[in-house]
Order: C-alpha cells, then sequence, then structure tokens
C-alpha cells in the first residue's frame, strides 16, 4: 500500500492504523491552535513566529493558515504593523451587522451590543421610549411661554417702551391692567406691530392697541380686528379694520389715564380737560377719513374704543363722564375696563 502525504484523508482511504493515528494528532493540533491563532488575530495575542522568505524550512499548515489571515487582513485595509483586522474591516463589519442584525464571531467582536444587566441582547420592542415629547410643540401656538403665560408678560417682551411705561407710571392703587391668558400670540403679535414701519417694530401704543382690539373682539363688541396694511394706513389713520358687528367698518382707541399718571408726566392738563379733549378729537377723527380712498363710507362706519385701563377705580365715572360731554353723545363709542371686574 502506498502512503498516502497530507492532512487529512479524504474519505474512502483506506486508513492504516498509523494513518488513523495521524488523523487524531492533527485534529487535536487543529483543535488547540486555530482558536489562538484567531484569538491572535484579534490582537489578544502574542506574535506567532513566521518563517522567513528565504527559508527553506517547509511550512506546515498552521503557518500557512497564518499567513493568509494576515494577507486578507492587509488587501482589507489593515495596518502592516498590526495583525488583526484594519479599521476598513471594522466598518465593513459593522455595516453587515447594522444590514443583517447578526452575524459571524468576527462581525459580532466589533459591533457595540446594547448591555441589559450582564447580556448583551437587542433592546426589546416593548421597552418604553425615554425620549420626552413637548406636547406644546403640537399644540398651537396659544399662551405663548406656557401655563404661566400671560398677555402682560408678552407685551414686555414685546416692548421695552411698554415695561419702562409700566414701571414709571402705572404702579399702584392705578387699576390693574386687563390681562388674559386666553389669547393667540401670533395675532396678537400681528395686531402689536407698528403698522408704518418698513420692518417688525413693537411700541408702547401699538401694544396696547393690540390688547384693547383682542379685549373688544373677546368680549363681542367687535368682530374680526386687523391692522390696515400700507400703504393705506398712511393715508387712513385709524388703528383697525374690523367686520362688524352693525355698520362698523373700522375702529380706533383711546387711552387716558388717571390724575396721577398725568402728574408724572407733567401735563398742563386736567383729568376733566383731558377726557373732555379726548371727546372732541373723537368726533373729528369719524368724520376725517370718510373722503379717503378705502376709508370709512360714514362716520357711523367708525367705532371709538375708550379703554380705562389706566384710570383708578375712583376716576372712572368722571372721565367717562368727560369724554361723553365732548362728544355730545355716546353713538360709537364704547368704554373698556369701566369697573374692577
Amino acid at each position: 500500500m502506498i502512503d498516502k502525504i497530507g492532512y487529512p484523508y479524504s474519505y474512502g482511504d483506506e486508513l492504516t492504523p498509523k494513518m488513523a493515528g495521524n488523523n487524531r494528532k492533527q485534529a487535536v493540533s487543529y483543535s488547540v491552535l486555530i482558536p489562538s491563532i484567531w484569538w491572535h488575530n484579534l490582537g489578544f495575542g502574542e506574535l506567532i513566529q513566521s518563517y522567513s522568505p528565504s527559508s527553506n524550512q517547509p511550512k506546515t499548515a498552521i503557518v500557512r493558515v497564518v499567513e493568509t489571515s494576515r494577507v486578507n487582513s492587509i488587501n482589507r485595509g489593515g495596518d502592516l504593523g498590526k495583525s488583526g483586522p484594519g479599521p476598513r474591516a471594522k466598518a465593513d463589519a459593522l455595516k453587515n451587522a447594522r444590514k443583517t442584525g447578526g452575524g459571524s464571531i468576527f462581525v459580532q467582536g466589533f459591533t457595540p451590543q446594547r448591555q441589559y444587566g450582564s447580556r448583551p441582547i437587542n433592546k426589546p420592542l416593548s421597552c418604553r421610549n425615554s425620549v420626552k415629547i413637548n406636547q406644546e410643540q403640537f399644540s398651537g401656538n396659544r399662551n405663548p411661554g406656557g401655563s404661566s403665560s400671560s398677555m402682560e408678560k408678552m407685551s414686555k417682551r414685546l416692548s421695552q417702551e411698554y415695561t419702562e411705561y409700566q414701571q414709571n407710571f402705572n404702579s399702584p392703587p392705578v387699576s390693574k391692567r386687563f390681562d388674559t391668558k386666553n389669547y393667540d400670540q401670533e395675532k396678537f403679535k400681528e395686531l402689536a406691530k407698528d403698522p408704518k414701519a418698513n420692518k417688525e417694530v413693537f411700541h408702547k401704543t401699538t401694544v396696547d392697541e393690540a390688547r384693547t382690539a383682542l379685549q373688544a373682539e373677546m368680549e363681542g363688541i367687535v368682530d374680526n380686528p386687523q391692522r390696515i396694511e400700507q400703504p393705506i394706513c398712511k393715508s387712513v389713520d385709524l388703528d383697525f379694520k374690523v367686520n362688524g358687528p352693525g355698520p362698523y367698518t373700522h375702529m380706533d382707541v383711546k387711552h387716558p389715564v388717571g390724575s396721577e399718571i398725568l402728574r408724572k408726566q407733567k401735563s398742563p392738563y386736567t383729568l376733566q380737560e383731558m377726557a373732555n379733549n379726548m371727546g372732541e378729537s373723537i368726533v373729528k377723527q369719524k368724520e376725517r377719513f370718510c373722503e379717503v380712498e378705502q376709508g370709512p363710507e360714514n362716520s357711523e362706519n367708525v367705532l371709538h374704543i375708550i379703554d380705562l385701563a389706566y384710570v383708578p377705580s375712583t376716576e372712572k365715572e368722571i372721565v367717562k363722564e368727560y369724554c361723553l360731554k365732548g362728544a355730545g353723545n355716546s353713538e360709537g363709542i364704547k368704554f373698556l375696563n369701566d369697573n374692577d371686574k
């Protein structure tokens, strides 16, 4: 019988006891050495002795396995100075793991796994998401700044002039300013802008006008107040256009103040004089823009809102009396904040 050279012998070969023994020895050697080779290739072991290219010493199958592994490592982008897989090989392994959700031992060796306790497992689909969703992002634009927000706070953010006026002139015992949380932020900002300015500008006066317009709408006095757009607002000098009710197509806002504020402002007028002059000016304003393009058709189409928010409760009736006296009648005139409700 002719001995065959090499390992392993193929099935069907006639094995002698010696050949069978060699097979068992080689199998044991492989079972020990191959894990060591992989351990080494993953970067955890000592360098395995390599054979010089000029050496005449025959190379075993084990050496060929090691060299083949190193060649593959170099071809896959590995560093020549390292025997483990290179960065490109690791990147490919990670990419494949993401696509397949698992892979070989090599792939898993370079794929980060989430740890639950001490076992690397995939996160269950039923686990609760830890990301908190801000529901206010989906709740429209009402009540800016959260539940504690108010029109008063929004007014102070919009206009430094408004803040300074409140600090300097509207301190107790002056009547509490109208306030509400039931308003639309975007609409308030649109009404509070100076309509004559070419850019977005907010003044104390325009902010106050917007507050009054929204309150009048909430109380059913006017429908859908809107700023008069450019260039019409420069010729029709009224604060808002409205959609009724009744004959009203335009609206203007007045803000009288109390005697204490008049003194702080060093006004030359008494409380009664201020109110009477305001009434007289209202009559003239109702007539002034009736002939202007896109203005009111007649004086009956103009509503005047007199907001008494800056008048203390002890002086509200005085201001109302002298305003109506100056106007001659109460037609087309409405009062807001004329009591302590």
